[in-house]
């Protein structure tokens, strides 16, 4: 009996543990599931509240594409390829500057468009982009060698100077032909029997002559180049020696310097220098962890450099450019040849001088004379100025599409492909910038494409007059004969002279770079009056210390955009001595205390974050976000779509459709 209680009792006790286990182990469970469960409702809400933005998201950007013609029937026209945005890169491919020589050392970042409204291209324009067919860009000035400045002019403050009232009477007076056909006739009539018997007797000598100088000249050009290139080669020898002297060697923190520098002929008028090298960059590139930068190793090294060169070469002159960097080598014997050029300029003014004193009378008065009689010469209707007292200019005819000055018609075209105007452009580029030119294809890519959604604005003022926008070609006729093309780009506030070029032949007679300039502004000017908002003329780009585009600061009244606060500035006198002088690596063009735009401040900002959270894209009829994207995409598209939004601003960026 004892036995079956017991039995019954430990029964009831393993009954009751099993109990509590199976309580508490329920338990467990419930609070595991509990937990679980509320993990899977805060990752639901989660999703959902993304779900919830993203909708959002794709709501407005529906209206954006909405906002743009045509973007939904034809969704590639307006859309920004993403991957066709790159960030701050060198120009890579161990590429010169062509302003300067320096090596690899452009930084810029763009992105490539098919087509823009002409406010989103004119707001890219005021912040800095310049534009090379479909590819847009903007310089990081902190890094690149030459500094590449927008710079505009509000026409209505154009004054114009005398040197260019000047050029432009002269060039107008060419262009009505009537002038210098009176002269000319009348010249002719006091001539003629004189010449003609002149030219009988003096062809045959002169044909003679003339193949004589044609093959002294060859000979003379084959001689020159034999001694340019023994003497480039000199050089180069020379500067081989001072790298295996100075900088070669692990004592010296230096890797091994390859031997890619190179050495130039200088060209231009005004030569500082027969040569120059860059071989103090190519040391600075190849040894970037051992120096800061060029001006720490000229630092460091000038006094050795120079000493070097004048122990080993006592033909030239030696110096290091303070700016450009270069090392720059003149001829001692051109040098003294410059003196006795000068020393004999002086001996025949002093000479000039004496014999002024000595003339007779009867030939000033013959001179006075033919002076007078040209002035006859010219009808008093003629006489007349070019240029009025207000700065302005006085064309024959004018409409938005046609200009007239004497001979010369000046018509706004399509930017077609032209075969004739292509002939212009590879003259151009062979004479004035002594380069091999563009290919075909390049030249149509660059010039003949319309990257500006084109319109007709109608004229509130008169309803007869119309703005067109969009891209053009402007073409300078004479008798029919195109002797010069600007390509211009037309928008609602702005001209802006993306790239001029003409027939070389004319260069000196006509100065047509100043000329067209001159005849662009007033253009905007007369427009301006029908379309008040129509004011500004834009240079596009200007490149401080470079020949070619010095004339462009001497249009007074300008603004510079400052590359730091993205805000124009006055382009003053002492602002162009500054930049010509001494252009300081800071290139911040406002005072200190004008502040950076809102809309390009990022100080307070996280930019990866924002781009997360806002930013959208198109792509195949879908609407994704940077996460939607393969994960080892994005690092890049991120880096360069932070580089983009810093260029341009956060309001332009928003505004424009990203895809492909």
């Amino acid at each position: 009996m004892k036995s079956c209680q017991k039995s019954q009792s430990e029964q009831i006790c393993c009954l009751k543990l099993l109990f509590i286990q199976v309580v508490n182990i329920m338990k467990g469970i419930t609070e595991n599931s509990q937990q679980q469960n509320l993990k899977i409702l805060s990752e639901r809400q989660l999703s959902n509240r993304i779900n919830i933005q993203k909708e959002q998201k794709i709501k407005e950007f529906k209206k954006k594409l909405k906002m743009q013609p045509n973007q939904i029937e034809n969704q590639n026209r307006y859309i920004i390829d993403v991957r066709r945005i790159h960030q701050e890169l060198s120009n890579g491919q161990n590429t010169a500057c062509k302003y300067c020589g320096l090596y690899d050392s452009k930084y810029h970042c763009g992105f490539e468009a098919n087509l823009l409204l002409p406010d989103i291209y004119m707001e890219l324009s005021n912040k800095g982009f310049f534009r090379s067919g479909k590819y847009f860009w903007k310089q990081n000035p902190y890094l690149s060698c030459c500094k590449e400045y927008a710079i505009r002019m509000n026409v209505l403050q154009f004054q114009i100077s005398h040197h260019q009232k000047k050029t432009f009477q002269k060039f107008a007076s060419i262009m009505h032909n009537e002038i210098k056909q009176q002269i000319s006739k009348k010249n002719i009539n006091n001539n003629d029997i004189d010449d003609s018997l002149k030219n009988k007797s003096n062809s045959h000598n002169l044909d003679n002559k003339n193949k004589g100088k044609e093959s002294k000249n060859e000979h003379a050009n084959i001689q020159e180049n034999q001694k340019q290139n023994y003497q480039i080669k000199q050089i180069k020898d020379l500067l081989n020696q001072l790298v295996l002297k100075l900088f070669i060697g692990e004592e010296k923190g230096f890797k091994k310097v390859d031997y890619d520098f190179k050495v130039f002929l200088t060209q231009g008028k005004s030569k500082e220098s027969d040569y120059y090298s860059n071989v103090l960059q190519i040391i600075y590139i190849q040894n970037k962890e051992a120096l800061e930068s060029v001006d720490k190793l000229i630092e460091k090294y000038q006094n050795q450099v120079l000493d070097f060169l004048h122990k080993e070469c006592s033909e030239y002159a030696y110096s290091i450019h303070p700016v450009q960097k270069l090392i720059l080598f003149k001829l001692k014997e051109n040098q003294n040849e410059q003196l006795l050029k000068k020393n004999k300029e002086k001996e025949q003014l002093q000479q000039n001088i004496k014999s002024i004193g000595q003339k007779n009378e009867n030939g000033q008065q013959k001179q006075m004379k033919q002076v007078n009689e040209k002035k006859q010469l010219i009808p008093k209707n003629e006489m007349q100025k070019y240029v009025n007292e207000d700065g302005s200019i006085v064309f024959d005819e004018f409409s938005p599409k046609y200009i007239k000055i004497g001979d010369l018609e000046i018509s706004l075209e399509e930017n077609q492909f032209d075969q004739e105007i292509y002939q212009i452009h590879c003259d151009y580029f062979k004479s004035v910038h002594q380069r091999e030119p563009q290919s075909v294809q390049k030249f149509i890519n660059d010039k003949c494409i319309q990257i500006i959604e084109p319109q007709i604005i109608q004229s509130k003022v008169n309803s007869n007059m119309q703005l067109y926008t969009g891209t053009f070609f402007f073409k300078y006729k004479l008798k029919g004969e195109i002797i010069a093309v600007s390509h211009v780009d037309i928008l609602p506030e702005m001209f802006m002279s993306q790239y001029f070029f003409y027939k070389p032949e004319l260069k000196q007679s006509f100065k047509l770079g100043i000329n067209s300039a001159l005849i662009e502004i007033e253009y905007v000017k007369r427009m301006q009056k029908f379309f008040p908002q129509f004011l500004y003329f834009n240079f596009v780009q200007f490149i401080p210390r470079t020949t070619k585009m010095n004339y462009k600061a001497d249009f007074q009244k300008q603004q510079i955009l400052c590359p730091e606060t993205c805000k124009w500035v006055d382009l003053t006198l002492e602002m162009k001595k500054q930049l010509y002088e001494n252009p300081a690596d800071n290139p911040r063009l406002a005072s200190k205390e004008e502040s950076i735009q809102e809309d390009h401040d990022f100080s307070d900002m996280n930019i990866e974050q924002y781009l997360y959270e806002n930013f959208m894209m198109y792509i195949n009829e879908r609407y994704l976000m940077i996460q939607d994207l393969i994960p080892e995409s994005q690092p890049q598209i991120l880096i360069n779509l932070a580089c983009l939004l810093q260029a341009m601003g956060k309001k332009i960026f928003n505004s424009l459709t990203f895809g492909y």
